[in-house]
């Protein structure tokens, strides 16, 4: 294959210089070194001057990277970049990244460093100018050169830098090559839970072409070699639950020292809880809450809360860490989250990880894959092997009237993240609870449809909410315990293959036309259906083809209801709970309420 060679020259000064300006002479380290530079550093007078290379080719060496330390946290009003071709019709940098941290060590700018600017320059002559308004302050300036205009050139690109600060001049130093921190994501920490059965993937930050080695307990060995982006991955053996602490331990050859371990780890089942505020809603504020923090004293399973971070490009790292359930670190955590991996607890006897990545008053769109809170929050985790995910959101695009546009917007959500991750783990999510306010008429029922239709995505699951409604006028259910069961009961069910458990309420199947009557068929039955308390049952509604609705008596009848109205002699359709402050009390003998529908043009799915 042939080798490219790409250089860049970077002028390092201010936009500027006044005879008064402060001089100050600033390192520069880069991902390589051109063997020419020295002879370069003062070309064409300008002691600013140097040379920047990388081989392009058989070799991946994009993106990569200059860091300019500019001696102190400094207040930077801008910068201008001007990429250029060496000869004409020849390659030029094309897309670029700038971020200021002040952390010399940060082995991955996108994992901490704030970005400052994304930008695609190509071929253009003339300044480039990009003004902070108002300035940003910070000591390392760094900017990633991630691609060429033309891929297939065969001579080098040049790009010229300069920073501007008011009252400085930055004059080139010597050269230093970059050396990364060998470091992990916070995701692999002490005291975490790796994903049992399934290769768990380690991976993390080095120095360019080190060898990493990762071991678990010593014999379960992979190593990897960090790439042209300061990255290593590998994969080790699938591990067996046991209950018992495991110790990680990795090792680089790019120096001394260059050792890190991972203590008190537990293999079982890692579940991902994500949504806006009922999933971030905390234990503490639940009914019984006090007395589920009492008894979270489990140390077989453990927390880890990502912070509400929204980034304009896929974050590499996280600022949390894994904690052990207590009750002195459940309280803040989602209730949700913690009732239904509790559950799975008592029931599976294995160790429990749970990652609650939730913002309340978030849309949908927001988690999807390369949007602001997904890159901010979720990017992060895709390397780190998950059992399932349970979602409890909607809320918020049904304010906004999506009404059955929910489901493509799921769909899409629930396919980007098996995607992104590679697999295709089970995604329970909770149809959100009626609600007199927020609400236009017929948008609650409209995206209640939409998310039953999701029940027909394999490995999908929904927990209805309609009867644990507190107060009808507040769109945060506080009986979080009974959210988190149900959740539970599909996976226990679906993903763990518990084949007695009766995981749903009934669910609207099909109808027929008996006369002045209408028969409905529902899937999760269970042991029979029934009414809560044993009331008649409330909130059916019949209508002919004019589409008037009445309220209508309904019995059942075995495994069916029959629902009819003096009003209506020659009925054609029927509609359950299809309003906003619906309270039905259809159930099973199980205590699963059923989930609200219509029969005309119905598109759910009942997830057998």
């Amino acid at each position: 294959m042939r080798r490219i060679l790409v250089t860049a020259i970077l002028v390092l000064t201010c936009a500027v210089v006044f005879a008064e300006d402060q001089v100050v002479h600033v390192a520069v380290r880069t991902d390589n070194e051109h063997p020419g530079m020295e002879a370069f550093r003062a070309m064409d007078g300008n002691p600013g001057t140097f040379w920047h290379s990388i081989w392009r080719g058989d070799v991946t060496d994009l993106p990569h990277e200059i860091v300019v330390d500019l001696g102190e946290p400094r207040e930077i009003t801008g910068f201008t970049y001007l990429p250029r071709s060496h000869e004409a019709g020849k390659s030029a940098i094309k897309d670029y990244e700038v971020y200021l941290s002040d952390n010399a060590d940060e082995s991955e700018p996108l994992a901490r460093g704030a970005c400052v600017v994304k930008g695609t320059f190509v071929e253009k002559q003339g300044d480039n100018l990009v003004k902070f308004d108002p300035p940003l302050k910070g000591r390392y300036f760094r900017l990633r050169a991630l691609s060429n205009v033309d891929e297939e050139a065969t001579w080098a690109c040049i790009a010229e830098l300069t920073i501007h600060c008011e009252g400085v001049k930055f004059v080139g130093g010597p050269w230093v090559p970059i050396e990364r921190e060998l470091r992990l994501p916070k995701v692999i920490g002490n005291h975490m839970v790796l994903q049992r059965d399934i290769p768990p993937v380690i991976w993390g930050w080095g120095s360019r072409g080190e060898e990493v080695t990762v071991s678990l307990d010593g014999d379960n060995k992979a190593t990897g070699k960090v790439d042209g982006r300061g990255i290593w991955r590998v994969a080790l053996k699938p591990v067996k639950a046991d209950g018992k602490a495991h110790k990680l331990v990795v090792t680089g050859d790019a120096g001394e020292d260059r050792k890190l371990e991972v203590v008190d780890i537990l293999v079982g089942d890692v579940w991902l809880g994500s949504g806006q505020s009922n999933m971030e809603w905390q234990l503490s504020a639940t009914e019984a809450g006090g007395s589920a923090i009492a008894e979270a004293n489990r140390p077989q399973m453990r927390l880890f809360h990502v912070p509400k971070v929204h980034s304009g490009g896929p974050l590499m790292d996280v600022d949390a860490s894994w904690q052990i359930c207590s009750p002195q670190t459940v309280p803040t955590f989602s209730a949700v989250l913690y009732q239904f991996g509790r559950r799975l607890h008592e029931d599976l006897d294995v160790p429990i990880g749970l990652i609650n990545a939730s913002w309340g008053g978030s849309y949908i769109e927001r988690w999807m894959v390369r949007d602001g809170k997904y890159d901010g929050m979720i990017a992060p985790l895709v390397n780190f092997r998950i059992r399932g995910v349970i979602w409890y959101q909607g809320e918020a695009n049904a304010i906004q009237q999506d009404g059955f546009r929910y489901f493509d917007k799921q769909k899409y959500l629930i396919e980007g993240w098996r995607r992104e991750w590679g697999y295709d783990f089970p995604f329970y999510f909770v149809q959100i609870a009626p609600c007199s306010e927020w609400y236009a008429p017929g948008q609650l029922p409209a995206l209640w449809e939409a998310q039953v239709a999701t029940l027909k995505i394999p490995k999908t699951g929904m927990a209805v909410a309609t009867d644990i409604v507190h107060d009808i006028r507040d769109v945060h259910p506080r009986n979080k315990r009974d959210v988190g069961k149900r959740l539970a009961l599909w996976a226990l069910a679906k993903e763990y293959g518990k084949n007695d458990i009766v995981y749903s309420g009934p669910l609207y199947k099909s109808m027929e036309v008996e006369g002045n009557k209408i028969r409905l068929s529902f899937a999760h039955v269970g042991g029979g259906l029934k009414s809560r308390g044993d009331q008649p049952l409330n909130e059916f509604q019949i209508a002919g083809a004019d589409g008037n609705f009445v309220a209508a008596t309904a019995t059942i009848d075995r495994d069916t209801v029959v629902v009819q109205a003096d009003a209506v002699a020659e009925p054609t359709q029927v509609q359950f709970g299809w309003h906003k402050t619906a309270n039905p009390n259809l159930m099973n003998k199980e205590g699963l309420p059923a989930s609200p529908f219509r029969t005309q043009g119905w598109r759910g799915g009942t997830g057998e």
